[in-house]
């Protein structure tokens, strides 16, 4: 009984784990995009512009592909405040969230704009 549970247990796990890893990696690939158009319109709906987002992404591929990067060493960068003894947390957090939307707004900023 019990190693037949595991078992499947273990199998179920693994099948949710690549789902979950692909999904995880789109949603961080499309959801600044979606961020950053509806901070610069001001409209909770630009989020939702799938269409629109896309066409953003993909106009700004290659600037938008260093703004992924910059968020991923702000974001492991600031994992050392924990290593400070959980000290620095706020301030480390803070400071990778601000360079990452400063990332994604210059991302924006330098956009062919229509």
């Amino acid at each position: 009984g019990d190693d037949v549970l595991r078992s499947i247990g273990g199998g179920a796990i693994g099948c949710v784990w690549c789902l979950f890893i692909p999904l995880s990696l789109g949603l961080m690939f499309f959801l600044p995009a979606a961020f950053t158009l509806a901070a610069v319109e001001r409209r909770f709906g630009a989020a939702f512009e799938l269409g629109r987002i896309w066409a953003f992404i993909r106009a700004n591929a290659g600037n938008y592909i260093l703004a992924i990067l910059v968020h991923l060493i702000g974001s492991f960068a600031a994992s050392f405040g924990y290593l400070l003894l959980c000290i620095g947390v706020i301030f480390t957090n803070f400071w990778a969230y601000c360079v990452s939307g400063y990332a994604f707004g210059e991302v924006y900023r330098l956009s062919r704009r229509n």
